[in-house]
């Protein structure tokens, strides 16, 4: 269980969440099996089962996505794991669990449930992930720069399966 959460501003992308993984009775805080981490030039969130997440971290050790990157590539990319992941298990009954956000060329896409769309202005995942959405129109209805450390902040003292400290990147346009 975790919060991973991205905001688009017009210069930049601030990418952040909890650094907490779980598994069973057990939690990692800060480890290469957290939430979020940057891999070939991308930058990859995902909530749910570590076990799905660390496939898909391995997965895309091996990818280097051309630019100009679209909803229909991200589709095609999650379609290409779902098939490596269902060989690799050897389980032709394994499915797509986890929700994932992924940043790439200046574009963040989420996708929940094979339901695959650009982030137009914000989106977070887990189980932390409405308690940040609010946050984030808090910080809107009081005409407020939403702030992703306070947002996350908000997200792990609510939320007890999300756990500080946190990771966030902020990715300038220009450089993704």
């Amino acid at each position: 269980m975790s919060v991973v959460a991205v905001y688009i501003t017009p210069d930049k992308i601030i990418f952040g969440a909890d650094t907490q993984a779980t598994y069973g009775y057990h939690k990692i805080v800060e480890s290469y099996y957290g939430t979020i981490f940057e891999i070939n030039g991308m930058y990859v969130g995902g909530s749910g089962t570590s076990f799905e997440l660390q496939f898909f971290r391995r997965f895309l050790e091996e990818k280097n996505l051309r630019s100009g990157y679209t909803e229909n590539d991200f589709n095609d990319l999650m379609l290409e794991f779902y098939d490596h992941f269902r060989a690799r298990t050897k389980n032709e009954s394994a499915t797509i669990q986890n929700h994932y956000i992924l940043i790439h060329d200046a574009k963040a896409f989420i996708f929940k449930n094979w339901l695959i769309r650009e982030v137009e202005e914000f989106a977070a995942i887990g189980s932390g992930g409405e308690t940040a959405r609010t946050a984030f129109e808090v910080f809107k209805q009081l005409d407020r720069s939403p702030d992703m450390e306070k947002i996350l902040q908000v997200a792990c003292k609510i939320d007890l399966h999300c756990h500080e400290p946190l990771k966030i990147y902020e990715i300038h346009k220009s450089q993704s």
